[in-house]
């Protein structure tokens, strides 16, 4: 049992403790599959987007009971003080937003008055969040949208402080990655796949960690698909025992609705292939974070 299940498991069970997990994963079936074998008895949400801002992963937060985060790297043994504490209500409360399938309707509206790229990326997180693959079409459109407002804004020599976005050019890049591969996986299950859209995702993800090479979780994605000389290790190579061990338990596990390529469920190559073409400057602009804490070193 992972640690934080079994850490959090009494404190779940006498109502002191919620716990929520989100996943950074294209296909939400893969992580139901995981919790199945796993036997996870908390939600989780998915959030291919990675609209949460997150660049690693795992992260655990301590968050209490008024919303606020407390803790941003707790261990496991802080948590029963966490859970003792009783935290002072802040004079201001975040405003709660409760989701609903309805906001798609009102986020057209929002996005086509207001023209800004924030407004057309939220419909088009929206779209694939709430209407899943079969919306991907629209939401590829309101992702262009939001790009093509934001390359105007920032032409724009003298913005006004309201017409500015919080999106950048590169979240959206890998936003249309994952509608694009979403799209892919609609068109395979009706069995006339897009292999244009397959390209395209790979693309699109390619263009934004060149944009932002320091977001991992969009370097994983990438990887997830090949070539193997770049795989830290094999992504899915679990799948296969926890079919067989859920079905051992008697019980039926989750249907993955998107097969599994070849490269996903491949070791890295033992092969290293003889390239002749001329080496490149991997980060010629310098983007990529450098260590300065003395914690890697080489001698």
């Amino acid at each position: 049992m992972p640690v934080w299940q079994r850490e959090t498991k009494q404190f779940v069970a006498d109502e002191k403790v919620v716990v929520l997990g989100v996943i950074q994963e294209q296909h939400a079936e893969r992580c139901r599959l995981y919790a199945q074998w796993k036997n996870f008895t908390f939600p989780i949400v998915q959030d291919a987007m990675t609209s949460n801002g997150l660049a690693v992963v795992p992260v655990v937060l301590f968050i209490d009971e008024h919303g606020i985060i407390q803790n941003r790297r707790p261990k496991p043994n802080q948590l029963k003080e966490f859970v003792a504490t009783k935290f002072p209500k802040p004079e201001k409360l975040a405003v709660q937003v409760p989701a609903s399938r309805t906001e798609v309707t009102a986020l057209k509206k929002t996005a086509q008055i207001s023209q800004m790229p924030d407004d057309f990326c939220s419909l088009g997180d929206a779209l694939l969040n709430w209407q899943g693959d079969d919306a991907a079409t629209e939401a590829i459109a309101a992702y262009q949208n939001a790009q093509t407002r934001l390359a105007e804004l920032n032409s724009e020599t003298k913005p006004k402080p309201s017409a500015t976005s919080i999106v950048t050019d590169a979240q959206l890049d890998f936003r249309l990655g994952v509608a694009h591969r979403k799209r892919f996986d609609a068109s395979t299950t009706t069995g006339t796949p897009k292999a244009d859209d397959f390209s395209a995702a790979s693309l699109y993800w390619s263009k934004a960690l060149k944009k932002n090479p320091n977001q991992y979780i969009w370097r994983r994605r990438i990887e997830q698909y090949g070539p193997r000389l770049a795989k830290p290790y094999p992504f899915y190579d679990w799948i296969e025992t926890a079919q067989e061990e859920i079905t051992a338990r008697g019980e039926t596990p989750i249907e993955l609705r998107v097969a599994l390529s070849g490269a996903e469920i491949a070791k890295q190559s033992r092969k290293f292939v003889i390239d002749e073409t001329e080496i490149e400057n991997p980060d010629p602009d310098s983007k990529v974070t450098v260590d300065t804490e003395g914690l890697v070193g080489v001698k």
